[in-house]
């Protein structure tokens, strides 16, 4: 038997959410935050008790302060991250093109936190595959995150980009229209610049290359030490994780428009190669 609540990300919600649980004494609490970590902040950490047991979905625990660190947690939570660790993609560009020696970030400035949980992530993905992190820039609309790809474009022998949360509004506060701005921006005004994702539909859409999230994987993850939870163990106990795996996903069309040969040994090791930008792929569903 369970009980689903909706934060709607609104602070009084996540009160009652709380009252609720308390009330309710369930044997486990799922906890599937915004990325900015809503959740946690606002119920998990209110709800300290031994009597309470949580397992969340946040890639920044400590950040906001439910955890004190990923190996050891303490107290009555435990969680799984949301975004792979980013060595991965910075090794996978560097197979693509070898000559790579800098990456650039870019991320939107309304994620807070979570931007420097990205920035410490690429720092360390930086150290650990010998690439220099020539910039991490936060922008406040999607015509800035544009005019950093063209910033770049001049650079991609050697650079190439990525980018932690896009911008979904214009200077003026409008919507960005995904489908009809972003996705023909990346297929026809890139130039020859690479830009790795963590994200399938981005690659379907305009991207080169992907070290994709296997979202129903997390989901699986979170499941197991759920489990370990209710026969017996400690949250407190068990590390907080990265999600295990993750899918290589290439675009031969987005790779042939910006003068990209990828290598066949990644082709061949792909979970799924688009060949257009119309959805057509080969390899697994």
């Amino acid at each position: 038997v369970y009980t689903v609540f909706e934060t709607m990300l609104d602070p009084a919600r996540a009160t009652d959410i709380v009252k609720a649980i308390q009330d309710g004494k369930p044997d486990l609490v799922l906890a599937c935050n915004y990325p900015n970590g809503f959740a946690d902040s606002q119920i998990t950490a209110k709800l300290t008790g031994p009597q309470y047991k949580f397992v969340s979905l946040n890639p920044i625990p400590v950040e906001v302060g439910v955890i004190k660190n990923w190996a050891q947690p303490g107290g009555n939570v435990t969680g799984v991250g949301i975004f792979l660790q980013y060595t991965s993609a910075v090794k996978l560009a560097q197979k693509i093109n070898p000559k790579f020696k800098k990456i650039a970030f870019v991320t939107w400035d309304a994620m807070g936190k979570v931007n420097d949980w990205f920035e410490s992530e690429m720092k360390q993905a930086a150290r650990e595959t010998g690439i220099e992190l020539a910039e991490f820039r936060r922008v406040a609309s999607s015509e800035e995150e544009l005019a950093f790809y063209k910033d770049y474009m001049p650079k991609a022998a050697d650079t190439f980009v990525m980018v932690g949360i896009s911008p979904y509004v214009h200077k003026d506060g409008s919507p960005v229209d995904v489908q009809k701005e972003l996705y023909p921006f990346a297929q026809k005004e890139m130039g020859k610049l690479l830009s790795v994702s963590y994200d399938d539909s981005s690659v379907a859409n305009g991207l080169v290359a992907a070290t994709a999230v296997i979202w129903t994987d997390i989901g699986t993850q979170l499941a197991e030490k759920a489990m370990k939870i209710l026969q017996g163990a400690s949250p407190g106990d068990l590390p907080w994780e990265y999600p295990r795996k993750y899918n290589m996903i290439f675009n031969l069309q987005a790779a042939k428009d910006r003068g990209i040969t990828l290598p066949p040994s990644l082709l061949s090791s792909a979970y799924r190669v688009y060949t257009d930008y119309k959805g057509n792929f080969a390899g697994q569903k």
